[in-house]
């Protein structure tokens, strides 16, 4: 790899696993420390689906799945770091920092645009007082599955596979001239992009 900059290597796939790994053990621990001792457990429903999923091969099946994933991710590490990818530990800590600085952000953002848009609204100031009666513990566990678990289910399977579909299905109407240049697929993606949020939206509204 030539560049080593942050914001280039931070896009890597290893960068990416080696960062969910202890958000991911943290989700876990939290939420069922929260749930214990509870009548109503909660979860990210993302998180709830995908185990319904795997459940359905098994608790071998389970195990083999979750084995087959540590590896795959050991597997693009070594791979990485075969191609010159350098681990720089501080960048991890940036990592943190420049996403805290994003949802911060977007956050104020969004709150203003939705109270904008929703003032005086009953089902927001239900939204609101539902979320007030959960603790900061819960809604930090939650926070963290979501970041993960919605994330995988929206971002990568469902935006990343429609993009997917959405590039096949014009390579097959507008094939590529040999020679040519192949056609750029900010089309394809803001397709993707825009069907993944409303399924998104949906899903939680």
């Amino acid at each position: 790899m030539k560049a080593q900059g942050y914001f280039h290597i931070t896009r890597t796939a290893t960068y990416s696993f080696l960062i969910a790994l202890p958000l991911l053990a943290a989700y876990e621990v939290l939420i069922l420390l929260v749930n214990e001792g509870t009548d109503s457990a909660v979860r990210v429903g993302a998180d709830v689906w995908i185990k319904q999923i795997i459940a359905l091969v098994g608790d071998p099946g389970m195990f083999a799945i979750g084995l087959l994933v540590i590896l795959t991710g050991l597997w693009v590490v070594h791979r990485d770091r075969k191609a010159g990818l350098k681990i720089r530990p501080r960048y991890f800590g940036w990592m943190l920092a420049e996403s805290t600085a994003y949802a911060v952000v977007v956050a104020f953002i969004v709150s203003r645009l939705v109270g904008a848009l929703y003032y005086n609204v009953a089902p927001v100031t239900a939204l609101a007082a539902a979320q007030a009666e959960l603790p900061l513990s819960k809604m930090l566990a939650l926070s963290l599955g979501a970041g993960l678990y919605e994330e995988l289910v929206f971002r990568v399977f469902l935006v990343g596979g429609l993009f997917w579909v959405f590039t096949r299905v014009r390579q097959r109407t507008k094939p590529v001239v040999e020679g040519a240049a192949p056609p750029r697929d900010i089309p394809a993606y803001l397709a993707a992009a825009i069907l993944g949020a409303l399924v998104f939206s949906a899903v939680h509204y």
